[in-house]
């Protein structure tokens, strides 16, 4: 549950009208998948639901493919 609120997080991100409310969602989807993960790290549609995420934003944020484990 805690992966698709990350992921309507990120959605929000995507319709923000400024850049800084659009950074503030994706970190917060950010923190929101790590604790996700944490909860259960075996679970491949968080881990999915996590990499959808990371594959569509911008590379420039240093999101992407990070704390793979």
């Amino acid at each position: 549950m805690l992966a698709y609120y990350a992921s309507a997080q990120a959605f929000l991100s995507k319709h923000a009208k400024w850049t800084v409310t659009k950074l503030k969602y994706i970190k917060l989807a950010d923190k929101s998948f790590e604790q996700a993960i944490v909860m259960d790290s075996l679970d491949a549609e968080v881990r999915f639901l996590r990499f959808a995420v990371q594959h569509n934003i911008p590379k420039f944020l240093g999101l992407i493919n990070q704390s793979i484990k």
